[in-house]
């Protein structure tokens, strides 16, 4: 059995990127920074830009994050730039 779950990531007072124990991305990896996601892509919608982040916790399991672009610390968005293959 196949599974996907799509949480989008709030910023400021919202989700902490580097804490995410509730979907099994704890503080103590990094959280999402220190996971290792299959692919990190942009998408235009309207006037703001997200990044699509999917990440694969088994063979039988992925979770795609969505985040908006530009709403996060330099390291953050240095970090999914990088994911992203953004210059």
């Amino acid at each position: 059995m196949c599974g996907q779950i799509r949480l989008y990531c709030h910023s400021g007072a919202g989700d902490n990127l580097y804490d995410l124990e509730c979907v099994g991305l704890n503080r103590e990896d990094c959280g999402l920074l220190g996971s290792m996601p299959e692919y990190v892509e942009t998408l235009q919608l309207d006037d703001m830009t997200v990044y699509k982040i999917a990440v694969m916790y088994t063979n039988d399991f992925i979770m795609t994050f969505f985040t908006q672009k530009g709403i996060h610390a330099e390291e953050i968005e240095q970090w999914l730039n990088e994911q992203a293959n953004i210059c």
